[in-house]
């Protein structure tokens, strides 16, 4: 058990640093800090620091845990956001133009009938077959097209500069995948996850074929 997580962890920080991966590990620590106790401590004793060590853990999750790592605040329903009025959903297509921070939590938010796509994400992609794949769906569905933009809050504000930032990086991406992003259109809309703020730009786009 030490020899897994120990080196287990080795290998994911070398391998990945990507804190899903490490989740079969992080199940595996409270039985290894026990095992390191026993080993320097009378059995008794290693039984009794670790139940403190349990029950101390347990009180901070539960009054919130600590604000860091994108842990938040904990409410009342863990996810919740604004979504836009859609006319004819069964026809409309969205497209997730950022990786980091992440998009993808929303989907699940919007009506079922929504097709979803992402054009920059941490995996390849195999281009140009997956941008034609892209545009194959929106001219089949034949509605409106629609580019869900990372936002941003800052010191209990939205911020106008990061913002501004996004839609320029974002308009260049999908300029890159032959489509063209109507800044003027573009609302903001809020998200929550747990007592956080994660704003999302909302705007219209067309194809550039």
């Amino acid at each position: 058990m030490v020899a897994y997580v120990a080196i287990g962890y080795l290998v994911w920080m070398k391998a990945f640093s990507i804190q899903r991966y490490l989740v079969a590990i992080e199940l595996c620590v409270p039985l290894f800090i026990y095992l390191l106790l026993t080993q320097v401590l009378a059995r008794r004793a290693a039984r009794n620091v670790a139940r403190v060590v349990l029950v101390l853990s347990s009180i901070g999750v539960l009054i919130g845990g600590a604000h860091s790592w994108g842990h938040e605040p904990w409410a009342k329903k863990m996810f919740v956001a604004d979504v836009p009025q859609l006319p004819a959903p069964q026809t409309t297509t969205v497209l997730l133009t950022a990786g980091d921070p992440p998009l993808g939590w929303l989907v699940p938010m919007f009506p079922d009938t929504v097709a979803f796509a992402t054009i920059r994400s941490a995996f390849p992609q195999a281009r140009p077959a997956y941008d034609n794949k892209i545009h194959d769906i929106v001219r089949t569905r034949g509605g409106p097209v629609y580019a869900l933009i990372p936002g941003y809050w800052t010191g209990g504000r939205e911020d106008a500069a990061k913002d501004s930032a996004e839609l320029a990086e974002s308009g260049q991406a999908l300029a890159d995948y032959g489509f063209l992003l109507d800044t003027g259109s573009c609302r903001t809309f809020q998200a929550h996850i747990g007592k956080g703020v994660y704003p999302y730009q909302w705007c219209r786009v067309a194809s550039a074929r």
